[in-house]
């Protein structure tokens, strides 16, 4: 890692390359059925030729092609019938010429027959020695050549790629039990402030529950990493306890709320108390400005803002990204996307402004307003982007070609 120090007030696009370098949390091997959302050490390559001889993609008859090159409706022709290939059978009878074999789906191609016609063009006499046929089979008519599916040595998941469950199949079918993937970080969430209570506590007055943290948990599990929330207090003595402990029980911490200049705002105290070297502190974007990243011995600790734009934007912008970073992800940011504007968008110059947004298509063009249903935890709500409005520029207006943050 070529992580330097700390730096403060830095770029959205340094933030974003320090994230990069963070380290991978290791490596380990998971058998087939589990490896689905994972992601990949290495290439994966296909250790044999998948299907491993040519067989029938149909049920119907393994013929020699220039026998029934003249065949129709109007002009059938009859081949003897010389046996019958079953699927799984490990040795099938050769054939001459005009000479037929019943073949079925997956079933080895007999030696000598090269196409198989299915048998809805052909039709066997009574005591099934001889079939009638009434089309053509061109050489390699319904059949599936060896190594078909997967070529010995093909490259089926790249490095850094998600191991989807399409590709699942893809191994399966190599004949691979399992693979190495990156080992999935375990994460810690703290919710900070006096003020906080959990779900199913009966509110006083001036409290309000939990809610950041469980979209985080949210997003985190849709790329299935789990996470458990915890709620700190604020007094100093017992966050840094806490934070102790999650430290040495867990590979990442997001913290929400306590980055102000307040009094009770103790939360970088607190994580430097307990060894916390910051790589970041603050980045120049609009919401969410106050986010700090850290590293405390081997856990990674991102601090967020602890109001509910700030939040947000900070953790799928840079926080979310980071632990799919420590996951393995080889791509952890959401994409990037052009959109016209259809409402206009301000912010100061000095930094990058972000807006929440929604998308919507209009013929083959993407389109893109900001929304602002008034309640802050409603905008979250219905937004699928982030209008980015890059440092330097101070609005852009209708009709713009404008960069969104793509989180649908």
């Amino acid at each position: 890692m070529n992580i330097l120090g700390q730096e403060c007030q830095i770029s959205f696009q340094r933030a974003r390359e320090i994230i990069k370098e963070l380290p991978f949390k290791g490596t380990e091997f998971v058998e087939l059925s589990r490896l689905s959302g994972r992601t990949a050490v290495h290439d994966i390559v296909a250790t044999i030729y998948s299907p491993s001889s040519a067989t029938s993609l149909k049920d119907g008859y393994a013929v020699v092609s220039d026998d029934i090159s003249t065949a129709s409706e109007n002009n059938p022709l009859t081949l003897a019938i010389a046996g019958t290939v079953l699927a799984g059978d490990t040795k099938s009878p050769g054939i001459k010429s005009g000479e037929a074999l019943r073949i079925m789906t997956g079933a080895i191609i007999p030696e000598s027959a090269n196409a198989v016609l299915a048998s809805e063009f052909a039709k066997e006499n009574e005591d099934g020695s001889a079939v009638r046929v009434y089309a053509d089979a061109v050489p390699g008519k319904n059949i599936l050549p060896r190594g078909g599916e997967l070529d010995k040595g093909q490259l089926l998941v790249r490095k850094g790629e998600v191991i989807t469950p399409e590709a699942v199949a893809l191994l399966a079918a190599s004949g691979l039990v399992g693979a190495d993937v990156f080992k999935i970080p375990r994460v810690a969430l703290l919710a900070t402030g006096s003020e906080i209570v959990n779900q199913g506590s009966t509110l006083t007055h001036g409290q309000i529950f939990q809610s950041n943290h469980y979209v985080t948990m949210s997003w985190l599990r849709s790329r299935g990493i789990d996470s458990e929330i915890f709620i700190a207090h604020d007094n100093f003595s017992d966050m840094a306890r806490e934070t102790e402990r999650l430290v040495s029980e867990f590979d990442a911490i997001i913290t929400s709320g306590g980055l102000l200049s307040g009094d009770r705002d103790i939360v970088v105290p607190v994580m430097e108390s307990v060894g916390t070297r910051y790589l970041f502190r603050r980045v120049k974007i609009g919401p969410g400005k106050g986010v700090c990243l850290g590293m405390c011995g081997d856990t990674v600790i991102f601090n967020l803002p602890g109001g509910p734009p700030s939040n947000y934007l900070s953790f799928m912008l840079l926080a979310l990204p980071g632990i799919l970073r420590l996951a393995g992800f080889s791509q952890p940011f959401f994409p990037k996307r052009t959109a016209v504007l259809d409402s206009p968008v301000s912010g100061p110059r000095n930094w990058t402004q972000f807006s929440l947004g929604k998308t919507s298509w209009n013929g083959a063009t993407l389109h893109v307003k900001p929304v602002d249903p008034g309640s802050r935890l409603m905008k979250i709500a219905i937004s699928d982007c982030a209008i980015e409005i890059a440092e330097g520029v101070d609005s852009l207006d209708v009709g713009d070609m404008v960069v969104v943050h793509d989180f649908s």
